[in-house]
């Protein structure tokens, strides 16, 4: 079950973008021509496998298991382009926050071949708490790659979990995806963080070499 605030919050911004969810269902029925709402298993809680709800974007012919570098080169109608730019789409990820299977905050969900190559501290990290709609990870410049590549965020959040740290996060998002700022750089996310220890920070620059599934 959700916590009930964040039951609440999530329950009032359902209502509140309910209108911009239901058009968006239906331009993607529209531009689409399938069930425009997408479903998809992701690892949750525990390593728990959950259903993921998000707006459909994507041609029904294109593979649902490809990662954000094959997907560059998929052919969609700009208006779906344009939902996932502004991550319209994943509006409809209220009703898993609802249903408790998501939290508003938290590490994101993934799809379990990419969980795979995930550094064991990683997974352990991860197992931890519910998955979010945001989190530290997402409003960084790392974002335009995969989360396995960048293992210190999910880390780093899970050791500093707390509602500040999420409403930070939170007000972040909001200021990244309505383009009001650029994503977030690696000292900035470290500031958002509350890192001050000099060296432990530095982890978050860290690259992992990318292996093709």
């Amino acid at each position: 079950m959700p916590r009930p605030l964040e039951f609440l919050l999530a329950s009032i911004a359902l209502a509140v973008l309910s209108p911009v969810i239901a058009i968006a269902l239906v331009v993607s029925a529209v531009a689409l021509r399938a069930d425009p709402v997408f479903r998809q298993q992701r690892l949750g809680h525990g390593d728990v496998p959950f259903t993921i709800f998000k707006i459909r974007t994507l041609p029904t012919t294109v593979s649902t298991s490809l990662d954000k570098y094959h997907l560059r080169g998929v052919s969609m109608p700009r208006v779906c382009r344009m939902m996932r730019k502004y991550h319209i789409d994943e509006m409809l990820q209220l009703v898993n926050v609802v249903n408790g299977s998501m939290s508003l905050v938290g590490p994101r969900p993934e799809m379990p071949h990419l969980v795979e190559y995930m550094c064991d501290e990683q997974r352990r990290a991860r197992r931890q708490l519910r998955p979010g709609m945001t989190g530290p990870w997402q409003v960084s410049v790392d974002a335009k790659g995969l989360m396995y590549e960048h293992p210190q965020y999910d880390i780093d959040y899970v050791d500093r979990q707390g509602t500040l740290l999420d409403f930070r996060i939170i007000v972040s998002t909001v200021a990244v995806v309505t383009k009001a700022r650029p994503p977030l750089s690696h000292a900035e996310c470290r500031r958002l963080m509350g890192d001050t220890d000099p060296i432990g920070p530095a982890t978050i620059d860290g690259h992992v070499e990318r292996v093709d599934a």
